[in-house]
Parts: C-alpha cells; sequence; structure tokens
C-alpha cells in the first residue's frame, strides 16, 4: 500500500508522539518518583545529621560541665582524708606535737567507725549509699541518682556534737548518708597554755580537716593546764582513685605537699597568692583552673576546657598603697566586671606569688595556655612552674613589668 508525503508526515508524528508518551510514562515519571524519594531521604539524612550534631554539641558542653563539677567537687573534698591510714595520722599528729613543743601524746584511737551524718536535701529520692559508694558507683561509670555535698570545719566545742548543716530556701528534708570516721585522743600534763594554742592551731591550718570536737581541762595552775582533746577525721573518698600517702617512713611528715594533682587546693604552710592548674583534655576535670589562693570557697576561681592553647590575662595594680587583681581564662573572667582595677588583694609577702600546676601530655593532647601577665606594682611577682611537660611544655608566658619565672 502506497501512502503519500501526507500520511508518511502523519505517521511519523503519530510515532514520535507514541514514543514522547511512552518515555514520560515509563522512563520519566518513574525517574520523578525516584528524584521525590530521594530528596525525601536527603532530607531524613540531614534531620538525622543534624540530631547528631545536637547530640554531640550537648555531650561536649555536659562533658565541660561534668569536668566543672569534678573540679568543684575535688576542690571540697582535698581539704579531708581519703581514707584512714592510723599509722599516718599518728604521725602527723606527733609531728604537731614535737613542732610546738607540745606536752602531750596519742593516748588512745578508736578503729574506723561508720557513723550517719544527716544533711539537708531537696525532696527526692533518698540516697541508698554511703558517700564511699557515691564514689565507687561513679568509678564504675553508674548511674548515681542522688548528689551529696556538704563542708566540715576544723573547730573548737563543748557542746555541739552535730555537724553544722547548711540553709536554703528550698523545702528541704532530713537524709541520712553514712561516712567512715576515726576518733582520736590526745592527753596532754603540765603544757603551757601558749604550746597548747599552737598545738591547736597546727591542727586547724594542717591541709587537712581534723576536727576538734572537745577539750577537757583536769588540772590548771597559772599559766600551766592539763586535760585531754577529743579529735575526729571523716573520710571523702576520692573519684580518681587517689590514696592517702604513706608517711610513716616520709621525712617531711606529709604536711609540707603543696599540691595534690586532683585539685588547685594549696597547703596553708606555703602561701601563694595565685593558683592555677593545667590538665589533660581527656583528664576528668578542666584543662585550666585559675584562682587566689587560699580560696576555700573557691569563689575566685574560673576555669576552661578545650583541646587547645587558651588565652589567660592576669592583671595585677597597685593604687594608692592598696593591690587589686583582675583575670580571664578563654571567655571567663574574675570579677565578672572585668572593667576597673579589680578585686582588691593582700600580697603573702615580699613578692607576689603565683604558682602553676602543669601536667605531662598524654595522647593527642593540644591543652595549653599563653599566659599574659601584667605586674603594675611595685613588687617582683614570683612564678613557679611545676611539673610542666618536658618536650612540649603547657605554659607559654609574655610578661610586663617585673615577673620572675621559675621552672622546676
Amino acid at each position: 500500500m502506497k501512502i503519500n508525503k501526507n500520511e508518511e508526515r502523519l505517521l511519523i508524528i503519530f510515532i514520535l508522539l507514541l514514543l514522547s508518551l511512552g518515555y514520560y510514562f515509563f522512563v520519566f515519571e518513574k525517574q520523578k518518583n525516584r528524584s521525590e524519594e530521594l530528596k525525601v531521604q536527603a532530607l531524613e539524612e540531614k534531620r538525622k545529621y543534624d540530631e547528631a550534631m545536637t547530640k554531640i554539641s550537648s555531650l561536649e558542653r555536659k562533658e565541660g560541665q561534668l569536668k566543672v563539677l569534678n573540679s568543684n567537687i575535688s576542690i571540697v573534698t582535698d581539704k579531708y582524708y581519703r581514707e584512714l591510714v592510723e599509722e599516718n595520722i599518728i604521725v602527723q599528729l606527733n609531728k604537731f606535737i614535737e613542732d610546738t613543743k607540745f606536752n602531750g601524746k596519742v593516748v588512745t584511737f578508736n578503729p574506723i567507725d561508720v557513723v550517719e551524718m544527716e544533711y539537708p536535701m531537696a525532696t527526692v529520692k533518698n540516697p541508698d549509699s554511703t558517700l564511699k559508694e557515691f564514689a565507687d558507683s561513679y568509678k564504675l561509670g553508674k548511674e548515681i541518682d542522688s548528689s551529696v555535698t556538704g563542708d566540715t570545719t576544723a573547730n573548737i566545742s563543748t557542746d555541739n556534737s552535730e555537724v553544722p548543716k547548711k540553709s536554703t530556701d528550698i523545702k528541704m528534708k532530713k537524709t541520712v548518708a553514712t561516712v567512715e570516721q576515726m576518733k582520736f585522743v590526745v592527753e596532754f600534763s603540765e603544757s603551757s597554755l601558749d604550746s597548747t594554742l599552737d598545738f591547736l592551731k597546727a591542727i586547724e591550718e594542717n591541709g587537712k580537716k581534723i576536727v576538734i570536737r572537745n577539750i577537757d581541762i583536769k588540772e590548771s595552775s597559772g599559766n600551766i593546764i592539763s586535760g585531754t582533746i577529743n579529735l575526729e577525721i571523716y573520710v571523702m573518698p576520692s573519684l580518681e582513685n587517689e590514696k592517702e600517702e604513706n608517711l610513716v617512713n616520709d621525712n617531711n611528715g606529709g604536711v609540707d605537699v603543696a599540691f595534690n594533682t586532683s585539685s588547685v587546693i594549696e597547703d596553708k604552710k606555703e602561701s601563694n597568692d595565685f593558683i592555677m592548674m593545667l590538665k589533660p583534655y581527656k583528664s576528668s576535670f578542666p584543662t585550666v583552673v585559675l584562682g587566689k589562693g587560699n580560696d576555700n570557697g573557691s569563689t575566685s576561681y574560673i576555669n576552661s576546657t578545650n583541646n587547645k592553647e587558651e588565652n589567660v590575662e592576669l592583671v595585677l595594680k597597685e593604687d594608692g598603697g592598696k593591690y587589686y587583681c583582675k583575670y580571664k581564662v578563654g571567655n571567663n573572667s574574675y570579677p565578672v566586671a572585668y572593667d576597673g582595677n579589680g578585686i582588691e588583694f593582700t600580697p603573702s609577702g615580699d613578692e607576689i606569688r603565683f604558682k602553676i600546676l602543669s601536667s605531662s601530655r598524654i595522647d593527642d593532647d593540644k591543652a595549653s595556655v599563653k599566659i599574659k601577665l601584667v605586674n603594675n606594682t611595685n613588687k617582683t611577682v614570683k612564678v613557679t612552674i611545676e611539673e610542666d611537660d618536658h618536650k612540649n611544655p603547657r605554659v607559654n608566658i609574655d610578661s610586663e613589668g617585673s615577673v620572675d619565672v621559675d621552672k622546676k
């Protein structure tokens, strides 16, 4: 059958139309649906990615908060004994007796006992564990449903047998925890009042808390007294498995240690105006902690947690015979209102002493500090750096004014 040219053109157009329709329904439509599915999958994957990044950011923030919490806990608990070792405590008490020429001796001590301590806390589930179990649970990574905070101070008391309790506006209830305790009795005979007071002062100024429960004076003749002193010692277990140093064969009696590597608390026998602690990034503590010396309340401490070099600034100024300080660690500052002279402080001596306790690097550890130290006073700032990494030091100081740096 012959077809003319018009019919041939129509046939070609019809065939092309059929091919176009076939491509649209059997190829293009499927690819379009697949494209829509891929777009939905892409959006879902982006949502998952955003959620993961949010969780990572949250974990990093919580890790930083946990390190700050660990640091605050350690600042408080470092003033207490990690464990009760009778020999160590007797050696320490005998050293106090010898140094103060106190005519006394440790006559009795009770075995380690577990006693109940009441403390106020918000209306939550009562804790089931003791302080030691609290620390053990932390070390094992278990979930802890309640927290215990508190502070006891060395004191002289004759009628108060309860540990002081904090007050709060929050509705509180009494909760009982158990803690290890050891009691000692020191008997003194024909001891001068001055040496007795020196002995008590040595106990109070000791780096570890020893509670002076009461003093019983049995005989008195002018400046000469006799009697007994009851002492109590409590244990605050370490979160990092730290043990008390064995003092039995220790030449310095264990009372001249300036820093404990788990905190920035210094011994009162060594006065530093400012102290800094540097830790590895993988430590359970902040990488940088800076504060004023002998700050028992730790209100002056600021910190930062970063696996990089942190900018630190310490500015000292003398104005009208008074001394002022202000400092920054990253975005944190003390005082918060950083303008002006800062906070007044009293130098511990002829020099302004700044002690830095660093640490060796581990693994991919980049934590370090670049310190800008500005001294606008008539005193020299004595900077002592201890235990810094020998190959790659963490501490870099850029100073203005009279500054003397000693690396040990």
